[in-house]
C-alpha cells in the first residue's frame, strides 16, 4: 500500500513534467539529427522502460532501477542487433535516466525549469514552427513558475491548462483564429499597447527599421511592418495621392543624412517660380484646371510625435505661427490648418511649360500675377504673400542669391568613379535638368523593391545599393536619384514625409504611409517631387482631371507631341547599363535574407502564441474560480461546512514535508484535531472551531446555518 502511495505521489502527481520533458527531448534529440532515429521505435522504448521503471518500484527495491534499465537495455541490444533500433533504444534510455534525474526531490524544483529555460533560448535562437514543441515549452514555462514561485501549488490547473491547449491548438496550416478572444479582450489589450507604445516610442533602440515617420535622418536596417494611425488629413478636394512632407536633407553620408530643412518664412518661394512659369507659357485657366487643383485640408496629429509641420510639397498658405515649425516636439491632439496646390507633373500641360522655358526669364510683377493668378486659380495671392515679400524673392531670383542657396544640394561627398560614370551616362543626350530627372527617375524604377535590405554595413550604401544589391526600399532608390542628380548637376535634396493616398485611407494617415522620395530643382519651375521607389506609382500619375471641356484640341495635341518627343529621346536600354555597371548579389547573400526573414516571421508568431497562450491561462483561471464560488454557495450548510474542512487539511497536508507525517494524518482511525500540532499558533483557534462544528454537525446532528458559514469564511 505504501509503495502505490509513493509511486502516487513521485510519478502520478508529477506527470505533467514527465510528458513534456519526454516530448521536449524528442524535439533536442531529432535536432542532433541522429541517423534512423523514429519517433515511432522512441515512443514504444520509452513506454517499455517506463514500465521496467514501475515494474521495479513496485517491488519496493528502488536501488535495483538504474541497474535493471541498464541490463533490459542489453537485453534489447542482444535481441535486435540492428543500427536503427539501437540509436532508438540508447536515446529512450538516456532521456529516462535524465527525467528520473530531475525527478529527485532535492533538484526537481529547479532542475525542470533550468531545462525548459535553456529549451526556450534555444528554440528562439534555432527557431521552429512546429506547434507541439511550443505547446510544451510554453506549459512546461509555466509549470515551472507555479513550482518555483508557490510550493503547494494545485499542479490540476496545470494539468487542465495543458489539456486545453493540446486541444485548441490547431493541427492544420492556418493558425487559430481566437476570434471570441479577439473582440472580448483584443481592443482592450491593442488600447493599452497602443497607449504604452505612444509614450515610449524612441525610448529604445532597434536593429531594424518600423515603418512610420521619424524625420531623423539616420541609415537604418531592414523594414518592419508597423501600421497606427500617425495622424489624420482632413481634406477638401477630390486628389486621390497626396505627397506629404516632413522635412527634407541636403547633405547624404554613409551613416544617413544631414542639413535637415524643416518648413521656413518663405515656403511659398517655389510659387513666384511656378505662377511666372505659367505667365510666360502662356498658360489659361482652361488649361490651368487640367493639372493644377486648390485644396485645403485640416491636420490633427494623433500616434505621431516631432518637431516638423507634416504638410504638402507645394503649401500656399499656413498659420503664421507655425511658419518655423512648432519650435518644439508636438504629438497627440496638435492640430493646424493650410492651402496648398495639387500640380499633376505628367500633365502634357505641364510638360508644355517646362519644354517652353528659355534661358530668359521674366519675371513679372506683384499686380500682373496677382490678377492672373486669380484668373486662373480663382485665389487671391494677398492671402497668402504680400507684395514685399514677392518683390524680395523676385530680387534674389535676379541677382543669383537663390542660386547661390543651392550649392548644399550640389553636394557630391559620396559619389565615387562608378556612380559618375552612371550618371553621365544615363543624362548624355539630355537637354535640360528636367529630362535628366526623368530619365534617372525611370531608370532606378527598374531595380527591385526589397525592404529586407540592410546596408548600414556598407562603406557606400548607395554604391552597394546601385552595383551589387540591385534591391532596396525607398531610402535607398531616393539617395541614389540624390546623388545622380547632382553628379548631372541637377540640384536635389532627400526628403521625407508620406505618400498618403486617400481612396485606401480617407483621414487616416498610417505609419505604414510613411515614404522618401526626391525633390529636385528644374530651372524656371522650381522644385518638383520625383519618385525612383519601384514599388510605387510614379508622382506623375496623379489622376487630376480636367473639368473644363472647351480645351483647344490643337494645343493638347501639341502638348502630347512634345511628351512623345520627350519619352523617345530618354529611352535607354536600362538592363545593359545595369550589367555594365553592376553585378548580381551571389545565392548565397539571398539565400541567407531569405533565412533571416524566415527568422523573424516565426519568431512573431511564436509571441502571438504565447500572448494568446498566457490570455487563455488567465480566461481559465477565472473561469475555475467563478465556477468554484458558484457550485460552492450552492450547496446547503452542512455541505459547504464539509468541504470546508477537507480544504483546510489539504491546505495543512501541503504544508508537511514529511511523507510519513502525512500518511499518519491519513489513517483511517485519526483525529481531526491531530492536524492541530501541524497547524500555525494564530491559525490554531478558527481551525479547532471549525472541526468542532464539523464533528457536532456531522455525530450529534446539530444544524449549521448560513450565518456560522460566513463566520467560519471570514476567519479563514
Amino acid at each position: 500500500m505504501q509503495t502505490r502511495e509513493f509511486i502516487t505521489r513521485k510519478y502520478i502527481m508529477r506527470l505533467p513534467m514527465i510528458l513534456m520533458s519526454i516530448l521536449i527531448g524528442f524535439f533536442d534529440v531529432r535536432s542532433m539529427e541522429f541517423e534512423g532515429f523514429s519517433p515511432l521505435f522512441y515512443a514504444c522504448y520509452i513506454y517499455f522502460f517506463c514500465g521496467v521503471l514501475i515494474g521495479i518500484e513496485l517491488t519496493g527495491r528502488r536501488g535495483l532501477i538504474i541497474p535493471g534499465l541498464i541490463i533490459m537495455t542489453l537485453v534489447l541490444l542482444l535481441i535486435s542487433r540492428d543500427k536503427v533500433l539501437t540509436v532508438n533504444i540508447l536515446v529512450a534510455l538516456a532521456v529516462l535516466v535524465f527525467i528520473l534525474f530531475i525527478l529527485m526531490d532535492r533538484i526537481q524544483r529547479w532542475a525542470f525549469p533550468v531545462f525548459v529555460l535553456l529549451n526556450i533560448v534555444n528554440f528562439f535562437y534555432t527557431g521552429t514552427e512546429n506547434r507541439l514543441l511550443v505547446i510544451s515549452l510554453v506549459v512546461g514555462a509555466l509549470y515551472s513558475l507555479a513550482g518555483i514561485f508557490r510550493r503547494d501549488t494545485d499542479y490540476r490547473y496545470i494539468v487542465m491548462l495543458a489539456l486545453l491547449l493540446v486541444v485548441l491548438l490547431p493541427i492544420h496550416k492556418e493558425p487559430i483564429k481566437w476570434t471570441f478572444l479577439r473582440n472580448t479582450i483584443g481592443k482592450f489589450v491593442g488600447d493599452i499597447t497602443d497607449y504604452l507604445d505612444y509614450y515610449l516610442d524612441g525610448w529604445f533602440g532597434s536593429e531594424n527599421a518600423y515603418s512610420g515617420y521619424s524625420g531623423v535622418g539616420s541609415l537604418d536596417g531592414s523594414v518592419e511592418s508597423d501600421s497606427k494611425i500617425d495622424l489624420k488629413f482632413k481634406k477638401i478636394g477630390d486628389c486621390k495621392t497626396l505627397y506629404l512632407k516632413g522635412s527634407d536633407f541636403s547633405k547624404i553620408t554613409k551613416d544617413g543624412f544631414k542639413g535637415k530643412e524643416r518648413i521656413t518664412p518663405d515656403y511659398n518661394v517655389w510659387y513666384v517660380t511656378f505662377i511666372n512659369a505659367l505667365m510666360n507659357a502662356d498658360v489659361k485657366r482652361n488649361e490651368a484646371v487640367c493639372f493644377i487643383k486648390v485644396e485645403s485640408a485640416e491636420v490633427k496629429y494623433d500616434h505621431l510625435r516631432t518637431e516638423d509641420i507634416i504638410y504638402p510639397g507645394n503649401l500656399l498658405n499656413i498659420k503664421e505661427s507655425l511658419e518655423n515649425g512648432p519650435g518644439k516636439k508636438v504629438g497627440r491632439g496638435f492640430e493646424y490648418k493650410l492651402q496648398y496646390l495639387i500640380i499633376d507633373y505628367a500633365s502634357p500641360y505641364y510638360l508644355n511649360v517646362v519644354q517652353s522655358i528659355s534661358d530668359n526669364k521674366k519675371y513679372h510683377s506683384y499686380e500682373e500675377i496677382t490678377k492672373y493668378t486669380y484668373e486662373i486659380l480663382k485665389i487671391k495671392t494677398a492671402s497668402f504673400m504680400s507684395k514685399e515679400k514677392y518683390d524680395g524673392i523676385v530680387e534674389r531670383l535676379k541677382n543669383g542669391t537663390y542660386e547661390a542657396e543651392l550649392t548644399p544640394y550640389l553636394d557630391t561627398s559620396m559619389s565615387n568613379e562608378r556612380v559618375q560614370g552612371l550618371s553621365q551616362e544615363l543624362t548624355k543626350d539630355c537637354k535640360n535638368n528636367y529630362e535628366k530627372a526623368k530619365v534617372i527617375e525611370d531608370y532606378l524604377r527598374t531595380y527591385n523593391y526589397d525592404t529586407s535590405v540592410d546596408l548600414r554595413d556598407s562603406d557606400n550604401y548607395i554604391d552597394s545599393f546601385l552595383f551589387e544589391e540591385k534591391r532596396g526600399y525607398c531610402v535607398h532608390f531616393a539617395s541614389a536619384m540624390v546623388l545622380l542628380l547632382r553628379d548631372a548637376g541637377v540640384p536635389a535634396r532627400y526628403v521625407t514625409g508620406y505618400l498618403y493616398e486617400v481612396e485606401d485611407k480617407k483621414e487616416n494617415v498610417m505609419s505604414s504611409d510613411a515614404h522618401a522620395w526626391v525633390e529636385a530643382y528644374i530651372d524656371g519651375v522650381g522644385w518638383m517631387n520625383f519618385e525612383p521607389t519601384a514599388s510605387v506609382v510614379a508622382a506623375e500619375s496623379w489622376g487630376l482631371v480636367a473639368s473644363d471641356d472647351s480645351v483647344e484640341t490643337e494645343k493638347k495635341e501639341k502638348a502630347e507631341s512634345v511628351e512623345e518627343e520627350t519619352k523617345e529621346k530618354e529611352a535607354l536600354d536600362y538592363e545593359k547599363l545595369k550589367e555594365r555597371y553592376s553585378q548580381k548579389p551571389s545565392d548565397d547573400q539571398s539565400e541567407e535574407r531569405g533565412k533571416d526573414k524566415e527568422k523573424l516571421e516565426i519568431l512573431k508568431r511564436i509571441l502571438m502564441y504565447v500572448l494568446y497562450f498566457v490570455m487563455a491561462a488567465a480566461l481559465l483561471i477565472i473561469i475555475t474560480i467563478v465556477t468554484r464560488k458558484i457550485w460552492f454557495h450552492l450547496l446547503t450548510p452542512e455541505r459547504k461546512l464539509r468541504e470546508l474542512v477537507k480544504r483546510r487539511c489539504r491546505s495543512i497536508e501541503k504544508q508537511i514535508e514529511s511523507e510519513d507525517d502525512i500518511k499518519e494524518l491519513q489513517r483511517n482511525d485519526s483525529s481531526l484535531f491531530d492536524y492541530l500540532k501541524f497547524v500555525p499558533d494564530d491559525e490554531k483557534d478558527s481551525t479547532s472551531r471549525l472541526f468542532e462544528l464539523y464533528y457536532k454537525a456531522r455525530f450529534r446532528g446539530d444544524a449549521i446555518s448560513e450565518s456560522e458559514i460566513k463566520s467560519l469564511l471570514k476567519g479563514a
